[in-house]
């Protein structure tokens, strides 16, 4: 009976690993590839048909986008499986960032890196992969866990972020992007692991199936959803400012190229210890 036990406690542990690290990967490549994007600025900003305020707009727009899109990835995930929905989110931002190099003017940038790159950003983003760790994993760890998956965004941004400006050192800005792009290939097969549904969550049956339209009333009648939101809208306004644009002025202010890499690095190594932090807490 005791080897049963653990063997049973054993086969948790691995299960409750597998979930968080497939998880910490996948939003450590979406999210640290979407930040090292913007060291790209700079050479997009050579083209004789783009100015620096054009592309800004295209980073911004995707932003919006990115934010707008999360909840319908959250319904797409719910009707249709997290799994697939991943995928499609995967394969969208992937390809929109490949029309990058060929987008040649401030409406091609808009649609490329704007819409349809943000769009799959904002399907396969955060939320969609919390909700899935939440019906993947008891209860009882799914705090920690979501310090975890957290802290493994933030450390996509440590590490890809220095090698992405190596790259575009090293090869220019068009093969950063070839770098992204197979990083988020590298990172499809992790959403067979993540795969789930809301209707095979543990203990369904004690939960009750509402429409948007309630649940929307629902979150804004609670208080602590509207205060995450209210910091959510701030962080748009500094935390992406930053990360969007510190690369360029770095690159303006003389200093060399791989400083602002690692400047983004930083900020997500700092991350990386405040979200386990607070995940533990």
């Amino acid at each position: 009976m005791s080897s049963s036990n653990n063997s049973n406690t054993q086969s948790a542990t691995q299960s409750f690993l597998l979930i968080i690290i497939a998880a910490s990967c996948l939003v450590a490549v979406m999210f640290g590839g979407r930040n090292s994007l913007s060291l790209t600025i700079q050479g997009i900003n050579q083209s004789d048909s783009l100015n620096y305020l054009q592309i800004s707009f295209a980073f911004a727009l995707g932003q919006l986008v990115v934010g707008a899109i999360s909840p319908f990835g959250g319904m797409i995930a719910d009707k249709f499986g997290t799994g697939k929905t991943l995928i499609i989110g995967i394969l969208l931002a992937l390809f929109g960032m490949l029309l990058i190099p060929y987008s040649t003017n401030v409406i091609t940038l808009s649609l490329s890196l704007g819409i349809i790159s943000s769009i799959g950003l904002g399907i396969a983003g955060l939320p969609v992969v919390l909700a899935s760790v939440n019906r993947l994993i008891s209860e009882k760890k799914v705090g920690m866990a979501y310090g975890l998956v957290n802290a493994g965004q933030s450390l996509g941004q440590l590490i890809l972020a220095p090698i992405a400006g190596l790259v575009v050192v090293r090869y220019g800005w068009e093969a950063c992007i070839i770098f992204l792009c197979v990083m988020f290939l590298s990172v499809l097969p992790f959403s067979y692991v993540l795969r789930s549904r809301l209707l095979v969550k543990k203990n369904s049956s004690t939960d009750v199936e509402r429409g948007l339209g309630e649940t929307i009333k629902i979150a804004f009648k609670t208080p602590s959803y509207i205060y995450l939101v209210s910091g959510f809208f701030v962080c748009g306004f500094h935390v992406t400012f930053v990360a969007v644009h510190l690369p360029a002025f770095i690159e303006d202010e003389k200093l060399p190229f791989w400083v602002g890499g690692w400047a983004l690095a930083l900020i997500g190594l700092f991350n990386v210890i405040g979200t386990i932090y607070f995940g533990y807490l």
